[in-house]
């Protein structure tokens, strides 16, 4: 199973490489103009470890802290409301999809979204019109990427391998754009 998963792992990861860098550059252009302007990037985030890598070390020069928002939890909406600027330019790393009460927040605050997810072919996850980039992560919807002889149920999720692949594109063109600047 772990030589199954390590396959398709470089398989998304390959795909990746070939199909999102024109969307990795224009978020990392966006990013640089904001921090041109002295702004920092908003970072909601969704997913097992997202919050765990996003904005920490390195990423601090241009981002908030990360926050873990979940639209239906109150509580960790009402605390991104608090916390970030009105008219942000919000780099989402999403799960799968975008759900209608994580666009309602990002609505509420007028902020400007990259977002990072894959698709989701539920209605309540549609993707908004508005959106300035995206970067798709490119795994299945159900976040299971390893089938099991005899079983019916695929298993061991790439979510969060594909979100922090995705995070650091973005990272990594964001800080060499910074510092090509100075």
């Amino acid at each position: 199973m772990a030589r199954a998963y390590i396959d398709k792992i470089r398989g998304y990861i390959k795909k990746y490489e070939r199909t999102q860098l024109p969307s990795v550059n224009r978020a990392a252009d966006l990013i640089v103009e904001e921090v041109a302007e002295g702004r920092k990037i908003a970072l909601p985030t969704m997913g097992h470890m997202a919050w765990f890598f996003a904005g920490r070390e390195e990423g601090s020069v241009w981002a908030m802290e990360p926050m873990d928002v979940a639209g239906e939890l109150p509580q960790s909406v009402d605390l991104y409301l608090e916390k970030t600027p009105d008219k942000a330019l919000a780099l989402h790393l999403a799960y799968s999809g975008q759900f209608k009460t994580d666009q309602a927040y990002l609505k509420k605050k007028q902020q400007r979204v990259i977002l990072i997810t894959s698709e989701n072919p539920r209605p309540e996850w549609k993707l908004p019109d508005d959106l300035l980039t995206r970067i798709d992560t490119g795994w299945e919807f159900g976040d299971a990427a390893v089938s099991i002889p005899g079983y019916p149920i695929r298993a061991l999720p790439p979510s969060g391998v594909m979100q922090l692949i995705a995070y650091e594109t973005v990272n990594v063109e964001v800080l060499s754009r910074l510092a090509a600047a100075k």
